[in-house]
């Protein structure tokens, strides 16, 4: 499957551009299998979405970062990858605003 120029193939790491997950990184997990489901991705990151039950992301919200590794998507279909390991590897790959700061964001008390 291809979405402005980028595959998008389990083992890609993506952006959410919309919804309640906006701006945070995931990886594809999947592709829906029932034929209904066209133009959808299962997306997990470790922590909000977790791999046992991913979320189901529209293509139009999605910004593809990097491409997923033949390793990757054979990793994720063998269920060999943690749920840590997958937060690691968004943080090491793509840093998050999100996971990389502390609760309650980047106020420094200065106007």
């Amino acid at each position: 499957m291809e979405r402005n120029g980028s595959a998008i193939c389990p083992g890609s790491i993506v952006l959410s551009l919309r919804g309640r997950d906006g701006k945070r990184r995931f990886v594809i997990t999947g592709i829906p299998e029932d034929g209904k489901e066209v133009g959808y991705v299962l997306i997990a990151d470790g922590r909000l979405h977790r791999l046992d039950k991913p979320k189901r992301k529209n293509l139009r919200h999605l910004r593809v970062l990097v491409t997923g590794t033949e390793e990757t998507a054979r990793l994720l279909r063998e269920g060999r990858i943690t749920d840590s390991e997958l937060a690691a590897l968004l943080e090491q790959v793509a840093p998050d605003k999100h996971t990389s700061q502390p609760e309650g964001g980047d106020y420094s008390g200065k106007r």
